[in-house]
C-alpha cells in the first residue's frame, strides 16, 4: 500500500526537493542524527528520533564509504563561518553500559579522519590518566580528560574548532559548556532539556502534514496517532479510567482508518511513559478491557520511572505494525543521516521470533541496509527498487523534526 506515496514522491521531486531546503534554512541541523522508522506495508511512519544515535558501526560498508562526502558537505553548508575548520572534539563518557557504543565512536572517528578532520575524544568525567577502552572487535579507544581555559575546552594542547557531543551526560558536568564559545553539537540547551515523545511526535505529524498536502496523499499513511494524559498517578489509582477513555478514542479512529485502507487486522495502541520508558515498559493493548487487566496485574512494574518518580503523564500512541523486510527480516529500520542526509541504516531484528517478541528482547540482531543509492533499498543480494526512496524521505523528515525541537529548546 505504500507505492501510492513513492509514486506521489517521485511525481513531485522537484517540490519536494524545495521544501526540504526551505525547511533546512530555518532551523539549526545537527551533524550526525538517527530515526526509527517503522513499516508495516500500509503505513510507514517515524516512532523515534534520537539526538545521541549510536550504532554507526551496523551502517553497510557500502554506504559508510559515502559518509566522508556528506561530512564536508555538512560543514561547507552550515558551518562556513568556522575559518579553516580543522580540528574536531568529541565528548563522550568512559561509563557507557552498551559497550557496542565505543564500535560506533571508533567508526565516527573514522569517519572524521577520512573527512580530512583532526579527532581528539575527551569526556567531561573525571579521569586522573587517560582512559583505554577495547571495543567489542578488539580496537582501542583513548579518552582523554578535558580542560577548561575560560570560555575555550581543550584536551592538551588539541585547540578544537568544533565539539561534537555523543552523549548527553548528566547537569552537574555540562554545566561548564554553557558559555562555550567552540561550536557545539547538539546545542547546550538540549542537554537540559526534559525530552517528551509527544514533543518529537507532534513536530513530526506537523512536518509529515505539510509534506502530505504538497504531494497529495493521506497524512496518517506517513504519521502515527496518539494522545497524551496527564495528571496520572498509578500509585494512587488515578486516572487509569482517563486513559481508557483515551485509548478507546484512539482505537476507535483507528479502527476507522483500517476499513478505509482494507486492512484486516485488528488495530493497537501503546501506552508508555511520556519522558521515556524507564521504569514503565510498553503497555501494548486492542481494547479499554485489556488496559485494566494489565494494569493490575503489572501494577508493581508500572508505577515508578529511574529516579523512582511517580509517572504521572503517559503516552498513549499508535502501534505501527512491523511487517517481515526483504521476505524474512521482521523488524525497526534505524536510519543515520548526516546534515539532514541519509547514510545508511539497518533493520534491527530477530530473524527466528514473532515481532511481539522482538520489540520486547535486548538482544537483536542489526542487518545493513543500504540505502544511499539512488531509489532503491538493498539486503545483500535482495533489492527493493523503490523502498529506499520512501525511507530516504522519511528519514530527512525525522531529520527535520529534531532539527525544529532543537530550535524551540534553544
Amino acid at each position: 500500500m505504500y507505492e501510492p506515496v513513492i509514486s506521489s514522491i517521485k511525481k513531485n521531486s522537484y517540490e519536494v526537493s524545495g521544501w526540504f531546503e526551505k525547511h533546512l534554512k530555518r532551523i539549526p541541523v545537527p551533524l550526525l542524527a538517527s530515526v526509527v522508522i517503522k513499516d508495516s506495508g500500509f503505513k510507514t511512519t517515524i516512532s523515534d528520533v534520537q539526538f545521541f544515535p549510536t550504532g554507526l558501526n551496523h551502517v553497510a560498508k557500502a554506504d559508510l564509504r559515502n559518509a566522508p562526502q556528506l561530512i564536508k558537505k555538512y560543514f561547507k553548508k552550515y558551518h562556513s563561518d568556522i575559518e579553516k575548520l580543522k580540528k574536531i572534539l568529541l565528548l563522550a563518557t568512559v561509563r557507557h553500559s552498551n559497550p557496542f557504543y565505543y564500535e560506533h565512536l571508533f567508526t565516527l572517528i573514522q569517519l572524521l579522519k577520512k573527512s580530512n578532520l583532526k579527532v581528539e575524544l575527551g569526556t567531561l568525567e573525571t579521569l586522573d590518566a587517560p582512559s583505554k577502552i577495547k571495543t567489542p572487535s578488539k580496537k582501542t579507544l583513548k579518552i582523554f580528560p578535558v580542560t577548561f581555559a575560560g570560555d575555550k575546552i581543550r584536551v592538551g594542547k588539541f585547540d578544537p574548532d568544533f565539539v561534537l557531543l555523543t552523549d548527553p551526560f548528566t547537569s552537574d558536568l555540562t554545566l561548564k559548556l554553557s558559555n562555550l564559545k567552540q561550536p557545539l553539537n547538539p546545542p547546550y540547551k538540549v542537554l537540559s532539556y526534559m525530552h517528551k515523545r509527544s514533543d518529537s511526535l507532534n513536530i513530526f505529524n506537523t512536518l509529515a502534514k505539510d509534506f502530505s498536502d504538497l504531494i497529495g496523499i493521506d497524512p496518517w499513511l506517513i504519521s502515527t496517532q496518539f494522545h497524551v494524559d496527564t495528571h496520572v498517578n498509578f500509585e494512587e489509582k488515578s486516572g487509569v479510567e482517563k486513559i481508557a477513555t483515551s485509548t478507546n478514542i484512539l482505537l476507535q479512529n483507528l479502527e476507522q482508518k483500517y476499513r478505509e485502507y482494507k486492512v484486516a487486522q485488528r488495530p493497537a495502541v501503546q501506552i508508555v511513559n511520556n519522558r521515556g520508558t524507564y521504569g514503565m515498559g510498553i503497555l501494548s493493548i486492542r481494547s479499554p478491557k485489556e488496559l485494566s487487566e494489565l494494569y493490575f496485574k503489572k501494577k508493581a512494574k508500572k508505577i515508578n520511572g529511574k529516579s523512582q518518580s511517580v509517572i504521572n503523564e503517559v503516552l498513549i500512541q499508535e502501534a505501527v505494525p512491523v511487517r517481515p523486510l526483504f521476505n524474512k527480516f521482521v523488524g525497526e529500520t534505524v536510519a543515520y543521516l548526516l546534515g539532514n542526509e541519509i547514510t545508511g541504516g539497518y533493520i534491527k531484528t530477530y530473524t527466528d521470533k514473532t515481532a511481539k517478541n522482538i520489540l520486547s528482547s535486548r538482544e537483536f540482531l542489526f542487518q545493513p541496509v543500504v540505502m544511499t543509492r539512488g531509489t532503491a533499498a538493498k539486503v545483500k543480494k535482495q533489492t527493493d527498487k523503490t523502498l529506499g526512496l520512501l525511507y530516504q524521505n522519511l528519514s530527512r523528515l525525522g531529520g527535520l523534526a529534531i532539527g525544529y525541537e532543537i530550535d524551540r529548546i534553544r
